[in-house]
């Protein structure tokens, strides 16, 4: 199967090819009169020793995405990104957003 990407995937997808990235994951699916495409890329990077950390909980979607800034052992600053988001909606969000940066063509 031959599917034609946007330049602008092609680009991103020969960026990371050219810097060491191999493909992991591709997916392929119709969507009414669409072909959607996902590609995953993989690459081995250095390890950083991180300062502070961001972690983000995608589970407490009923009530928003929960966020978190940790230095060490203690919480500098804490949040909830979204209020009564639903699942649909942040994928419909995620969508939109690869849409508009080229990355899915469908």
């Amino acid at each position: 199967m031959a599917l034609s990407l946007s330049e602008n995937a092609m680009k991103y997808v020969l960026e990371h090819v050219s810097e060491g990235a191999m493909l992991a994951v591709a997916m392929v699916w119709i969507e009414g009169a669409r072909v959607c495409v996902v590609l995953v890329l993989r690459r081995e990077v250095e390890l950083i020793e991180s300062k502070r950390i961001l972690a983000v909980d995608l589970n407490v979607i009923h009530g928003g995405i929960a966020w978190v800034v940790v230095e060490r052992d203690r919480a500098l600053k804490r949040g909830v990104l979204r209020q009564n988001i639903s699942s649909s909606s942040l994928f419909a969000l995620l969508e939109l957003i690869l849409k508009k940066k080229g990355f899915i063509n469908c």
